[in-house]
């Protein structure tokens, strides 16, 4: 039989043989004592052994679980991608639809905007040349001995070869 080694708390040595007793600071413990203290420490280590192994495959399938959810994840992305793609391809195709609409409606403007200034200009013109017109029958009235510019008539111009009022 194998001797246990029992730490001498009060030498500081360890020492081998059979104990029966082992004095302690004046008190005596006797085996069976010794032996449940040592039972009950490796029954506490072993406790704790197991406590450490469960936490630690605990944490390591709590590890497992989120590498599973982030594979998940990033399989889900990979099938998104090409919708992705897609949606950005066709803002960009309405970016450019929108910009070259906006090109045609500046050209428009501007080209309504030439429009108005010739109509204003012909307008103008036009305006000139009534007034100029009214100028020219009004002196020829005023000239023509045929025409009465006294007021009582309207002073109006009249052709005396298709009035019959001015013969």
């Amino acid at each position: 039989m194998l001797d246990p080694v029992v730490p001498n708390e009060v030498a500081g040595t360890i020492t081998t043989g059979t104990v029966r007793e082992l004095t302690t600071g004046g008190e005596t413990m006797d085996t069976s004592t010794i032996i449940w203290i040592v039972v009950a420490i490796v029954v506490v280590l072993a406790i704790a052994a197991l406590a450490a192994a469960a936490s630690k495959k605990g944490k390591e399938r709590k590890l497992d679980t989120d590498r599973s959810k982030a594979a998940e994840i990033r399989e889900s992305a990979t099938e998104q991608e090409s919708t992705v793609r897609r949606q950005e391809a066709d803002a960009a195709e309405q970016d450019a639809r929108a910009r070259q609409v906006q090109a045609e409606a500046d050209e428009k403007a501007a080209a309504a905007e030439r429009l108005r200034v010739q109509a204003e200009e012909r307008q103008s013109y036009a305006s000139e040349s009534r007034s100029d017109h009214s100028e020219q029958l009004r002196e020829a009235d005023s000239r023509d001995p045929d025409v009465r510019t006294d007021g009582t008539d309207d002073s109006t111009h009249t052709d005396p070869q298709t009035d019959p009022r001015a013969r």
